[in-house]
């Protein structure tokens, strides 16, 4: 997981998040991830 966060932190900018609402696809935005109890 350290080494998924450090990639992330390191080389982009804005990441997405895709989930299952219901039927339909949902994406959003999310600024700088961070680590709280090992999980991102």
């Amino acid at each position: 997981m350290e080494e998924t966060y450090k990639f992330l932190k390191e080389n982009t900018q804005v990441n997405y998040l895709s989930t299952i609402n219901g039927d339909k696809p949902s994406c959003r935005p999310f600024g700088d991830p961070i680590m709280a109890d090992g999980k991102i």
